[in-house]
């Protein structure tokens, strides 16, 4: 299902994936395969290396709270969450919010960018590890 959601995203805005190496991404290579993303996994105890991942789990406990039942929780919920989430400023695309980035010729901007921080991120090749 995961995959499919993946799928329906602009390939612009879909390049990569970085994550930490817990079990949820046990199935990575499943997820390259039908998305043709490429999977990055960060370094232990690195967290800069997912610095955007990293807020938007502090964004998600501010309405799940740590030790919440993830198995209690509705779609309906879920999408709620979602929807929030989507239509909140960020900083890192100029106060856009993902959905305008997405909907508008915003994400042109944010590809380049996406860009820009690649070539940077090219400089120090260590600070990514990739698992085909």
């Amino acid at each position: 299902m995961f995959s499919k959601i993946l799928n329906k995203l602009n390939p612009i805005l879909k390049k990569s994936m970085t994550y930490d190496n817990g079990i949820e991404m046990a199935r990575h290579k499943e997820i390259t395969n039908k998305t043709g993303m490429k999977i990055y996994f960060a370094h232990s105890y690195s967290s800069w290396q997912r610095g955007t991942n990293e807020n938007t789990n502090g964004l998600i406990r501010r309405h799940l709270p740590k030790g919440t039942g993830f198995n209690l929780i509705d779609n309906k919920q879920l999408m709620s969450i979602q929807e929030k989430l989507n239509n909140r400023p960020r900083k890192i695309i100029g106060f856009k919010t993902p959905n305008e980035i997405t909907k508008t010729k915003y994400y042109i901007i944010t590809f380049y960018l996406i860009n820009i921080h690649k070539n940077i991120a090219s400089i120090k090749p260590s600070c990514r590890r990739y698992y085909y």
